[in-house]
Parts: C-alpha cells; sequence; structure tokens
C-alpha cells in the first residue's frame, strides 16, 4: 500500500555545500558570494529562466535530477532544492526552473498543509496555533532509505567518536524552534529499523521524526533532505565533507538539521534580498537558529513557546515566564520577551501575585521590523511584521472581575496603563490581537507601592477578623501609615470611621 498521501508527504529541503556549481553551465559567469549571501533584485531572485537540457549539469546533480524525474513519472511530490554559499545564483534558478517544470508536469503540485495533525504522543494536536509534542529517532544503520541502506549512525560516530557527543547537537538544533513557538522535541530512544519515510511515529516504537543518512551524491552536492508533516523524515548526506568542520559547536550541522526541521514542521523556502533567514534556501552560519520571518511562521502554525494558555484556567505564571519566583512588591519589575498572538481567536492569559496591594505599570510591545520577503523564485514584496495586529490587553482580579482594558492606539504601537491592584491576587492580564495572522510581542509589568486599603489591613487580599486587629494595633502604636486612613496625618475616630467604611465595603 502506497502510505504517500499528496497532503501528508513532504517537499524535500535539499543543500548544497561548496562552491562546485559556480560557472558550471555555459554563459553562467556570476561570482559565487559568501555565507551572507544577498542578492539584488533579477539576480539569482525570482529569475526563472527556460530549463536547460539535463545533460547540461555536472555528473553528481544530474543523477539526482534523474531520480527526481523518475519520481515525477511515478506520481510522487518533488523537492524544493537549497543551494549553499558560494553556489552561482544563475545557476541556482535553473536548476530550480528545471523542477519546476517537473512539478508541472505531475498529477498535482504540493499544497502545504501548515502543520502536524496527529504526533505519537499527543494524538490529535487540534487546530492551528496549537502546541505539539514531536518525538524524533535515528535509524538503526542498515535501514533502508531512498540512498540505501543507511549508514547514518557509523559516519557520525565517525566524525565525534560517540552518539553521546552528537547527539546533543542535533537535540540543540531542534530546540531552536521549541525556544520560538510551541514546538517540543523528545528524543525517542527506540526506533524499528522500517524503511525510512512514510512510517508514522509510535510512543516506544519510533519518532515522529525519523533521520538516517547515505551516501546522496558525496562533496560539494545534496547536504540532507527533509519531508513535511506528517511525515518530517530526514536524510543526510553521510559521504559529504561538509560537517567534518565543527567550528562555533558544529555550527554547520546545527543549522542544517535546524533548517530541515523548519521543513518538517511545515516551513517552505523564502527569499528575501534586505534580510537574512534560516528558511532561505541558501544555508547561512552567521547566525544559529530561527530568524525573524522563521519564528512568525512556526509561531502561527503552533503558537509561542508558553501555549497552551488560552484560559483563565489555563494561564501561565508571569514570574515563571519573566525567569522570577514568588509575589511581587514594590519595585519589582518582570519582562516577558517574543510572545506572540497568532490569530484574532488567540488570547495569552497570564496570573501573578503580588505582596498586597500595589500600582503596576504593565506594557505591551509589539515587535517586528519591515523586509523584503517572497517564496523561492517568486517575487518580492515589502512586509511590515510590527504592525499585522492591533494588540490590546485586559487586566482582571482574583475573581475575574475586569479591572482595566487598554487599547488606546493603533497596529504597530504600545498599548500602556497604570492600575491599581487590591490585594494579593492572583492577578490576570490577557493579551488579545485583532486579526488573522501572528504578531510578536514583549510585556513588561513594573510594580510601586499602590494605595492602601485600609479595610485589608494585613494586605492579604481578604476581609476578615485579622484586619480588624490590625487596625487596632496600628491606631494604639501611633502608626500612621497603618491607621491614619483618612490621611490627614492624626489618629483620631475619623480614622476608626474610615477602617470601618472600608472594611464593610471591601475597599470599594
Amino acid at each position: 500500500m502506497d502510505v504517500r498521501n499528496p497532503w501528508a508527504l513532504a517537499l524535500s529541503a535539499l543543500l548544497f555545500s561548496g562552491p562546485a556549481f559556480a560557472g558550471s553551465i555555459a554563459g553562467f559567469s556570476h561570482t559565487p558570494c559568501g555565507d551572507a549571501c544577498s542578492h539584488t533584485p533579477g539576480v539569482g531572485v525570482g529569475v526563472l529562466a527556460a530549463p536547460p537540457a539535463i545533460e547540461e549539469f555536472p555528473p553528481a546533480q544530474r543523477r539526482v535530477l534523474e531520480r527526481l524525474v523518475a519520481r515525477a513519472q511515478a506520481g510522487d511530490e518533488l523537492p524544493m532544492m537549497c543551494l549553499a554559499p558560494g553556489t552561482d545564483p544563475k545557476f541556482a534558478d535553473a536548476f530550480n526552473s528545471y523542477l519546476e517544470s517537473l512539478r508541472n508536469e505531475g498529477p498535482e503540485r504540493y499544497v502545504l498543509s501548515g502543520r502536524w495533525s496527529t504526533t505519537a504522543l499527543d494524538g490529535n494536536t487540534g487546530a492551528q496555533g496549537n502546541p505539539v509534542t514531536l518525538t524524533y529517532s535515528f535509524v538503526p544503520d542498515g535501514t533502508t532509505t531512498d540512498e540505501g541502506p543507511s549508514d547514518f549512525i557509523a559516519r557520525f560516530n565517525f566524525l565525534y567518536g560517540s552518539i553521546n557527543v552528537w547527539q546533543p547537537l542535533f537535540q540543540q538544533a531542534l530546540d531552536e524552534w521549541t525556544e520560538v513557538s510551541g514546538i517540543t522535541y523528545v528524543w525517542e530512544q527506540n526506533d524499528d529499523g522500517v524503511q525510512l519515510n512514510g512510517a508514522g511515529g509510535v510512543a516506544g516504537v519510533r519518532g515522529d521524526v525519523r533521520i538516517g543518512g547515505g551516501f546522496i551524491d558525496g562533496n560539494s552536492g545534496v547536504l540532507a533532505y527533509n519531508y513535511f508533516p506528517n511525515n518530517g523524515d530526514m536524510t543526510i548526506d553521510t559521504g559529504d565533507n561538509f560537517y567534518g568542520a565543527f567550528g562555533n559547536n558544529s555550527i554547520r550541522l546545527r543549522n542544517v538539521v535546524t533548517h530541515e526541521a523548519g521543513h518538517g514542521i511545515g516551513l517552505s523556502h523564502v527569499e528575501s534580498n534586505n534580510a537574512a533567514f534560516l528558511m532561505e534556501p541558501f544555508i547561512n552560519t552567521n547566525f544559529e537558529g530561527a530568524q525573524e520571518d522563521d519564528q512568525r511562521g512556526s509561531g502561527r502554525a503552533y503558537g509561542d513557546r508558553f501555549e497552551n494558555d488560552d484560559s483563565f484556567g489555563a494561564a501561565g505564571s508571569l514570574a515563571t515566564m519573566a525567569g522570577t519566583a514568588g509575589a511581587f512588591g514594590p519595585g519589582d519589575s518582570a519582562t516577558v520577551s517574543n510572545r506572540s498572538v497568532d490569530d484574532s481567536g488567540d488570547a495569552d492569559y497570564m496570573w501573578f501575585n503580588t505582596a498586597g496591594s500595589l500600582d503596576a505599570m504593565i506594557t505591551l510591545q509589539p515587535l517586528g521590523t519591515t523586509y523584503n520577503q517572497g517564496p523561492q523564485g517568486g517575487s518580492q514584496s515589502s512586509f511590515n511584521a510590527l504592525t499585522t495586529s492591533d494588540l490590546s490587553f485586559n487586566v482582571y482580579d482574583s475573581s475575574f472581575g475586569l479591572v482595566a482594558s487598554v487599547d488606546a492606539t493603533g497596529a504597530g504601537s504600545a498599548e500602556s496603563t497604570t492600575v491599581s491592584l487590591v490585594g494579593t491576587g492572583p492577578h490576570y492580564i490577557r493579551v488579545n490581537g485583532d486579526a488573522g495572522n501572528i504578531q510578536r510581542y514583549d510585556l513588561d509589568v513594573a510594580f510601586s507601592g499602590g494605595v492602601a486599603c485600609f479595610g485589608d489591613c494585613d494586605g492579604n487580599g481578604s476581609f476578615n477578623v485579622d484586619d480588624v486587629d490590625c487596625f487596632v494595633v496600628a491606631f494604639v502604636g501611633g502608626d500612621l501609615s497603618g491607621a491614619d486612613c483618612d490621611g490627614n496625618g492624626t489618629l483620631n475616630v475619623d480614622d476608626v470611621d474610615c477602617f470601618v467604611d472600608a472594611f464593610v465595603n471591601q475597599c470599594q
């Protein structure tokens, strides 16, 4: 039975290493570019010339194309090519143009389904914006792959000495997506060795994402390819010495794995002539992991790293998010960075406690820059990631009563207010957007001494006999801060009347 459903099949990402292709097709003399390669419009960007004959390509890449021709004739989906720094952009366009002609001959062009719909640990993952947990495993050597028996483990043990050295590098690479979205990767140490590509993940048997390798075309050729959800399997070229460079904590390996995993979570290639992103066709080792556009794509599909927090009951701890602990007091502050609302129906709820009644200045700052962007081989246009959605926020008390609703500015501008919080909480903040798109943001909360609620003398958020005892002790002891309820600088019967009124009305 053919389990490769065209809607679930992955679009491979094939990464090319080295400058081997520069000037390799007659008439192509563009100077190769380096790791931070960027191009002006019309030079290697959006130029899809008529494809050359397959015989004009170098032998190793011709064999890759011949296999793709066979796949097209069999009705299989075809990969997109990702070329490494140093590759002639005109060659890249010609190569991708050839692939485009093959796709047009196939029965159906690939349509991105968007996200994982089922995983080994989650089962059904629910709607867009929900987080997922993906297991990953390394197939045992000898497992059947499109490139023959896998020799991935032997190759990487040779390069690094032990799985205990290189497996953490894969986890680090995958965790780049965990840092910026609601995706969690868990290493499944078992893999039953069934054929790579197409077998679903099963807890204790094999991962959702399975990683193997074989000789694809050797040096200066294909580095790896990957499938889209609900497959996500990765094949690495074990014959390429690209992985033998270990500088910057094996940045080459890690960025390739993170890039391939980007396809494995549903992201396709983008191109930009004035910005640098992980999911561009050319591998870039001048940064680590997902960049702005990459983060937006993963967050749109799976939410941010604190999902699911879409209700009061599921609210996340502001203190934990900010890296602190306990209740906030005067002079404390909390900052939560790089959160996002992924849709108009998404809401982020956060709770926190305070050391009594305090004032809190809350600032919601949208994040984003303006850059050119477009699909691989397509036209680019300017995109402003700062203004995709008009953000607003509400503040609630411990009974879920509305304390403040803040929506005074438009998209791209910060929202800010100062609220008086009564009692110790929990208090709640809810952040919303108004558009069917993702908007990243930071949230800052600064606490200061609030207006005293003399009825809640002990500041624990409740009103009982302890507050009466507290007031009496303060009054008898001449403590103005605890008993000068009317604020006139003296203690007399008016303060007693003031306290009784505040206690009976619970400071309302």
